[in-house]
């Protein structure tokens, strides 16, 4: 998870993607009180979340990776952010 703050009245595109070991990827954002904002899961390597904020806030987005694989033991991860 990392921490964000995002200015009220933009608009925000997180991309992420992982390595070829994952089989699923979730992106979740999630406000201070841990009350989520926005999610997204996706079958595959890559995830696209859109989220406009209203107000500046703080905010925390998590990548979840789901790998089916016994044998694999981590998995490499990218996040992008777009604003506007």
């Amino acid at each position: 998870s990392y921490p964000l703050t995002l200015l009220g009245d933009m608009e925000y595109e997180f991309l992420t993607c992982t390595d070829d070991k994952s089989d699923a990827i979730q992106l979740t954002l999630y406000d201070e009180r841990g009350n989520i904002l926005a999610s997204v899961s996706e079958f595959g390597r890559e995830a696209l979340l859109m989220y406009k904020s209203k107000i500046s806030q703080t905010v925390f987005i998590s990548i979840q990776v789901e790998i089916e694989n016994p044998e694999v033991k981590q998995v490499g991860t990218s996040l992008g952010i777009l604003y506007r």
